[in-house]
């Protein structure tokens, strides 16, 4: 478990991110997708920009995350 302003995050290596929301999320209605950028001007084309969708099951070798875990405005991300 890691609590800090600063997260260091491995290609291929799994984490899980708690996120607590204003309200319950909704997979039908809701849209959402995770940013992690690093640098002074992250850009996708140089992999310092990275775009993770929600996905319903994970795949080896793709930047992607999965629900794990809902209760109430909390989601667990893996």
């Amino acid at each position: 478990q890691f609590h800090g302003d600063e997260l260091i995050i491995r290609r291929g290596q799994t984490f899980q991110i708690e996120i607590e929301l204003n309200r319950p999320f909704s997979a039908e209605t809701d849209k959402m997708h995770l940013e992690l950028k690093t640098g002074l001007l992250p850009k996708v084309s140089k992999g310092t920009h990275v775009i993770i969708p929600l996905v319903e099951h994970l795949e080896d070798e793709r930047w992607e995350a999965k629900i794990t875990e809902q209760n109430g405005t909390k989601i667990k991300l893996s």
